[in-house]
């Protein structure tokens, strides 16, 4: 079997800006690993020659984006996808994040939902929202009704894109890699672990008022958060978030650790009392899941896919991202309650344990994939 997967990838292959990168990578992997021929198209790459990546396993053909409006982008790049699918001449196309770029695909094809653009645009707060949002999501509804199959990570998921009627739906959890679920958990330390990107959209302004909170019921905790600072968001919100910390004495409590490889979002893990995800918008974030292949405890927003993916009470807490004072609690009681934290650990481990793992992620994907062809229709 011959896949087109077109993707975004990212740029270091050991240190992923975002965990839908991640775990698209996770899924080449898997799917090479059963014997799947995989062809990679990078959207928005920055490469500009066709090479054979020797870390996924798959020949990888670069598309970079050509034009400075996201909209120019995705019509010249959908075109542009269509030559490449006659060229490679795929069993089938798998379409991840970005439906639009599979316009005008011919063969039989699917599409992997990731994100909804417009909805995280509006949450971004920048002027030109008024604009990109309902552009977006007009080509958003436009383009997923070209696809017939489609796969979504849990059924959380349908809030965020609306009913799809017209389409065979397939329900694949991420995959995540091994690894995470072979972290062995060091000594206690008051340590909260947020992973993604610092931005208006994962409520990191809400989050440092939380810190600000916890340190007063436990003194000696620690805020540590992975990731890097957003580029589609204002810089007013950095610049209201580090001026927080500054103003309220938070220097040695907030601790920002920049992008990490996966093996240092392993190392944090390891060492985490629990992970805090206080976002406005989830879809079905790979964070919760590696953090639950670790053991370590969740306490995340009730929004969308999360509360699909953290049974609230048994393998974590949720909470309203708009509550700070609910999110403090929850953080306070998990440092705080030790046998909690234990319960909620082993709980979460064996949810997670085999069905995130990427050979058996690809597997599904494959049957999948044959019923795509075994369909016939694109």
């Amino acid at each position: 079997m011959h896949v087109m997967i077109v993707t975004q990838l990212p740029a270091d292959r050991a240190r992923p800006e975002g965990g839908v990168v991640a775990v698209v990578a996770n899924l080449i992997r898997g799917l090479v690993g059963r014997g799947v021929e995989v062809t990679a198209v990078e959207w928005g790459s920055s490469r500009s020659d066709a090479f054979d990546d020797t870390e996924l396993g798959c020949r990888v053909l670069p598309l970079p984006l050509r034009h400075p409006a996201f909209l120019m982008n995705l019509l010249s790049s959908a075109r542009e996808v269509s030559r490449i699918e006659q060229a490679v001449r795929p069993d089938l196309s798998h379409v991840e994040m970005v439906p639009e770029l599979g316009w005008h695909l011919k063969g039989r094809r699917v599409y992997s939902v990731h994100g909804v653009a417009h909805r995280d645009e509006w949450l971004y707060g920048r002027a030109q929202r008024f604009v990109t949002a309902p552009v977006a999501a007009a080509t958003f509804y436009l383009a997923r009704k070209r696809f017939r199959h489609i796969i979504l990570h849990n059924r959380g998921e349908l809030d965020a894109t609306g009913p799809m009627h017209h389409a065979i739906l397939h329900e694949i959890p991420n995959a995540i890699e091994p690894g995470f679920l072979e972290i062995r958990r060091k000594g206690f330390a008051p340590a909260v672990l947020f992973v993604g990107q610092l931005s208006r959209l994962k409520n990191t302004l809400g989050l440092v008022h939380v810190a600000a909170q916890v340190v007063r019921k436990v003194p000696d905790v620690q805020f540590r958060l992975a990731g890097p600072w957003s580029r589609r968001d204002r810089p007013s919100n950095r610049v209201a978030v580090e001026r927080f910390c500054e103003e309220h004495g938070l220097r040695d409590v907030v601790k920002f650790l920049g992008p990490l490889s996966r093996d240092d979002i392993m190392e944090e893990l390891g060492g985490a009392a629990c992970l805090v995800l206080p976002s406005f918008q989830e879809m079905a974030p790979a964070v919760i899941s590696e953090a639950m292949a670790a053991g370590v405890p969740v306490a995340a927003s009730r929004v969308t896919g999360i509360p699909y993916m953290v049974d609230d009470g048994k393998t974590g807490m949720l909470f309203d991202p708009h509550d700070e004072d609910e999110i403090a609690s929850c953080v306070v009681r998990l440092l705080t309650d030790h046998s909690l934290r234990e319960r909620m650990g082993e709980a979460s481990r064996k949810r997670v344990a085999g069905s995130n793992d990427p050979d058996a992620v690809a597997k599904r994907h494959i049957e999948v994939y044959r019923q795509v062809i075994a369909d016939g229709s694109p």
